[in-house]
């Protein structure tokens, strides 16, 4: 019972975090993400020239233009990652109420079912945001990255409960 409250508090708490970046303005989320793109750049560049692959730093313009280039691809793959992290967040709280090695197919359609709704309210909520447009591609981008992970979940599972097959044939 206790495990339970835990993930659905945690399951909560990550849609919260969800909605509070996705009431984030364009000007305030486009440059915290293009921020950590530069920094994360900057510090990239620096480590290949202490050890040596490169010997010069990336000017300004440099910079700025491989910011410019990343931003795009970088912001999807984080709509991905949040909602494959609520699609797992989901799948652990539904382990509570039924068996964790049963119903896994029904967990991960109703895991992807919950991130898609949620996703579609979110993208209406974004709507109402200052700069930030509503689009269904994200939507679709969002229901991937939980559906991503629903895969390699199941993946895991029959991994795991092939080799444990093994281990009883034994």
């Amino acid at each position: 019972m206790k495990k339970r409250i835990i993930y659905i508090a945690l399951t909560l708490i990550w849609m919260i975090v969800i909605f509070i970046m996705s009431s984030m303005n364009t000007n305030e989320s486009n440059g915290k993400s293009k921020e950590t793109i530069k920094k994360t750049v900057q510090k990239t560049s620096e480590i290949s020239e202490d050890i040596g692959i490169t010997n010069s730093k990336p000017t300004e313009k440099q910079l700025n233009e491989t910011v410019n280039k990343l931003n795009f691809p970088l912001r999807k793959c984080a709509h991905a990652t949040e909602y494959a992290v609520l699609a797992i967040l989901i799948i652990c709280t539904l382990s509570t109420f039924w068996d964790k090695n049963r119903y896994t197919t029904k967990k991960i359609i109703i895991a992807i079912g919950i991130c898609f709704v949620y996703s579609l309210t979110d993208e209406y909520h974004q709507s109402f945001v200052f700069g930030r447009t509503s689009q269904f591609s994200d939507c679709l981008i969002d229901t991937l990255g939980s559906a991503i992970i629903c895969c390699i979940y199941a993946l895991i599972k029959k991994i795991n409960h092939n080799s444990l097959s093994k281990c009883y044939k034994k």
